[in-house]
């Protein structure tokens, strides 16, 4: 089975803000945090979270926050 990540990064100086659009298949993220806060909005697919002791599933449609300094 082939899997394919793609991941673009881009800054969007009127809202003082850092984007991401990515496509992940069978991707892990090790443990971390975001030295701000991030919203993720999930426009295909679903992605499991680890977070505040919880795991939760995100799917298409949901959008979520992670506080900064919040390990997920």
């Amino acid at each position: 089975m082939t899997y394919r990540n793609d991941v673009e990064l881009w800054t969007a100086p009127d809202l003082s803000a850092e984007l991401l659009r990515g496509r992940f298949s069978n991707f892990t993220y090790d443990m971390h945090v975001h030295d701000t806060a991030c919203f993720a909005l999930i426009t295909s697919g679903a992605i499991r979270i680890r977070m505040r002791g919880k795991t939760f599933v995100a799917r298409q449609g949901d959008l979520y926050a992670i506080d900064a300094d919040e390990p997920h």
